[in-house]
């Protein structure tokens, strides 16, 4: 966004970090549901809402604190840097938490559906704070994931995405609400 030179091409950024954000959205909460033990699993699957808000407050700080620099106004080739650095400042943050990414072990679920029950439990250890409940866990994991598979046999969970209006509704709201965050957002920026 920082690097934009017209109006469509912030648009264009704009719209790639909401499909970022949207992501984040729905991955943070579902990991932390899957991996964090049960008496702080609350806690810990909205915590990524709190941190939202804390980066979006960062966000706010750090345009107040460019908000006074200015450009050559002699030299009409000098680029407006005050909202650039407001823009492109925001992207420090989230690249050090892409580079923890590496650091944090796959869903022990994940590693259960692809029938790698060791890699799960190995994963299972980092989360807990002893062995006997990772393996209390792993089996608890492997028994929900034996009772989703015989709920789930025969549907077509695609069509009863779309077919069921209760659902139908739901991801139309979803959707709507991410999507006008974003417009809100894009509309302040022009502000």
């Amino acid at each position: 966004m920082a690097a934009a030179n017209s109006w469509y091409n912030l648009l264009l950024a704009r719209f790639a970090l909401g499909l970022a954000v949207g992501a984040k959205s729905s991955t943070t909460p579902v990991y932390a549901a899957e991996c964090a033990p049960t008496a702080i699993r609350g806690a810990l699957t909205m915590m990524w809402q709190m941190w939202t808000a804390f980066g979006i407050m960062l966000g706010f700080v750090v345009s107040v604190a460019f908000q006074n620099v200015r450009y050559d106004a002699t030299n009409p080739q000098t680029p407006y840097w005050n909202w650039r650095l407001m823009l492109g400042s925001t992207s420090i943050p989230p690249f050090f938490v892409c580079m923890m990414v590496y650091l944090v072990p796959e869903s022990p679920r994940w590693y259960m559906t692809k029938n790698n029950y060791r890699k799960a439990y190995d994963s299972l250890i980092r989360f807990r704070s002893c062995h006997l409940m990772a393996a209390r866990d792993l089996y608890y994991i492997h028994k929900s994931l034996v009772l989703e598979d015989k709920m789930r046999a025969g549907k077509n969970l695609w069509k009863e995405f779309f077919a069921v209006p209760r659902n139908r509704r739901a991801a139309q709201s979803s959707f709507f609400v991410m999507f006008m965050q974003q417009v809100l957002n894009h509309a302040q920026l022009c502000i």
